[in-house]
């Protein structure tokens, strides 16, 4: 070790520092405006008493807000948290909202003061509003927590008994226990892969049913099904490339200094099957669909966008505060190239030989070119897509996985820097975070040649960046256990 160069630990410990002044900081803001908002209607109650109260309870409805958004994932662990909200604030300002109403039916005497009361009026309603309403939220989730595990584990319980089985029978899966996991739902082996699936039902349609498999074992998915994870097999492998050594190992004449080979040792992790769709974005985060590629329109000679596209123009750290709502992440570096490389695995994960990415990869090609006119390095064969595809679309690679390569970009939870002494790999999930805020992301698009979307090829943006060529591939963390 350099003199003065200091220890993962330390390095570790200043992070989580840093972590706590910035939950201290959010806590204090909380305060401060809730504080704020009492303090100036303390003021004006003699002066003003209606503004006062107003100003009073919008400062109430900012800060239960804010408490509620930091109340997930719809988990059973979560349900004192959720029940301890409704009670500090659901019932109250159900309650003042009720006086309210009594108030402002009152007559003559309050007209001088009916605008602010209605405003006032309007902002419980906004909050309390059924279905919408950050309470109808809270009581849903709670609904969901306390049902969750009887959805998801108890219900499918010999279903859960023979995954168990399997996986500690398959030699992929080392001295490694495969224990029910809240929110999923059993869905078998895949019958190539012979990997496990799950549905993750927290984003699904309420009484969507599961997925089901066709006679040859494919999966039927729609719109209102949420992520597919596969469990994925963790293991010792090779992560990187170099192009200085021709007869050494991992040698592409196209890789960089930023990604020096390493041996990365990480665990089983359950990824999704395919990208996150429109459709589950939408209900993953209550928004507008964020997508360049808009549902119902037609672009070149494409067949329309539907709601199984890849959502788009998401930046990184939106997604992974949508995506940790339900329990979910994005993957680490570490996690996405050891899905892009399974057994049989070259330059891509069909291979090294570019004509097969036709069939695993919906890349720049003969299909870009007939609409858009020549351009170099493109793909020969057409894949019958200008711009991006329903998802799945493609062949899945050796582990039962989609679109790995092109179709979005993906992006990853790491920060960016060259791989080495400096930057390695954590144990467990692979996760880099070097002193950098840039992310990044894997596996080019649509619109990226192939040599840019190789399985070890890596590029990096600012989090806050938005593109229609980067969407995300979400991951479960889990702790896999040993007996």
């Amino acid at each position: 070790m350099l003199a003065g160069q200091p220890t993962r630990a330390a390095r570790e410990l200043r992070r989580h520092r840093h972590q706590q002044r910035r939950r201290w900081v959010a806590l204090g803001l909380i305060l401060l405006t809730l504080w704020g908002a009492i303090e100036l209607a303390r003021r004006l109650s003699d002066s003003e008493p209606a503004l006062a109260q107003m100003l009073a309870t919008q400062g109430w409805i900012e800060v239960a807000r804010r408490e509620a958004d930091a109340i997930f994932p719809a988990w059973p662990e979560n349900l004192q948290r959720l029940q301890d909200w409704l009670r500090t604030h659901g019932e109250p300002l159900r309650v003042r909202r009720a006086a309210l109403a009594d108030v402002t039916a009152a007559g003559p005497d309050t007209e001088e003061r009916m605008p602010r009361l209605r405003a006032e009026l309007q902002a419980l309603d906004t909050f309390l509003a059924p279905d919408t309403g950050t309470v109808a939220q809270v009581e849903q989730r709670l609904q969901t927590a306390s049902t969750i595990v009887a959805e998801t584990i108890e219900a499918h319980a010999a279903a859960w008994d023979e995954v168990s089985q399997r996986v500690a029978a398959d030699a992929r899966f080392p001295g490694f226990i495969m224990r029910p996991t809240v929110g999923l739902v059993p869905l078998g082996a895949d019958p190539s892969s012979g990997l496990e699936e799950f549905h993750q039902i927290g984003m699904a349609q309420p009484q969507q049913p599961a997925p089901v498999r066709e006679a040859t074992g494919r999966l039927v998915c729609n719109e209102g099904h949420g992520p597919i994870l596969v469990l994925v097999p963790g293991g010792r492998f090779l992560m990187g490339e170099q192009g200085k050594e021709p007869d050494g190992a991992a040698h592409d004449a196209r890789a960089t200094d930023y990604t020096r080979p390493e041996w990365v040792e990480i665990d089983p992790f359950l990824l999704s099957k395919f990208e996150l769709t429109i459709a589950q974005w939408v209900r993953l985060t209550g928004a507008a669909n964020p997508s360049y590629f808009r549902p119902g329109t037609t672009y070149a000679r494409d067949p329309p966008i539907g709601g199984m596209h890849p959502v788009e123009q998401v930046a990184c750290e939106v997604a992974r505060e949508a995506l940790l709502r339900q329990g979910l992440d994005l993957p680490t570096e570490a996690q996405w190239e050891r899905a892009a490389t399974p057994p049989g695995s070259g330059r891509w994960t069909c291979g090294s030989e570019a004509t097969e990415l036709v069939r695993y990869a919906n890349l720049l090609d003969a299909s870009y070119v007939a609409w858009f006119g020549p351009t170099t390095d493109a793909l020969a064969d057409a894949d019958g897509h200008v711009f991006t595809a329903r998802v799945g679309s493609f062949a899945a690679n050796g582990f039962g996985l989609h679109d790995l390569h092109g179709n979005v970009a993906e992006w990853c939870r790491d920060a960016w820097d060259a791989f080495g002494p400096l930057n390695v790999a954590r144990p467990g999930d692979g996760l880099r975070m070097p002193r950098n805020s840039n992310r990044v992301f894997r596996g080019g698009s649509h619109v990226h040649r192939a040599v840019d979307a190789r399985c070890r090829a890596r590029t990096d943006h600012l989090p806050t960046f938005r593109s229609a060529f980067i969407g995300l591939r979400p991951v479960r963390p889990w702790h896999p256990e040993r007996p």
